[in-house]
């Protein structure tokens, strides 16, 4: 992750409230662009597309609405089906290079200002 942010310097990074709380497992490289937590949803309540929500409440409580966003995510039942701006990692696999290559493209289309 870091060297896709190395090669564009803008990005900035909102983690999910569950990855906050564990911070001390983020990566040094990145956690100085980290400027934020999702707010977290009451676990008990039934809701589809979770993480989704999550991610706009944030960016709307923040100003943020109209901003360039991906999320990284394992959990595809937490999205819209055929929602667009996300890169889905295998469980099993994590972060691996196909991944990689797919959040690059979001982050070079977004610097491209397309």
């Amino acid at each position: 992750m870091s060297d896709i942010q190395s090669s564009i310097p803008p990005i900035q990074q909102v983690v999910a409230a569950a990855t906050a709380v564990s911070d001390g497992d983020l990566e040094a490289a990145i956690r100085h662009r980290i400027i934020g937590a999702t707010p977290q949803m009451a676990p008990h309540v039934a809701v589809h597309h979770r993480r989704q929500l999550e991610i706009q409440a944030w960016l709307d409580g923040n100003g943020r609405s109209a901003a360039e966003w991906v999320a990284l995510d394992d959990w595809p039942g937490s999205f819209e089906l055929g929602f667009e701006r996300i890169v889905l990692t295998d469980p099993q696999r994590a972060f691996d290079q196909d991944s990689y290559q797919e959040l690059r493209s979001h982050f070079l289309r977004f610097a491209a200002g397309r």
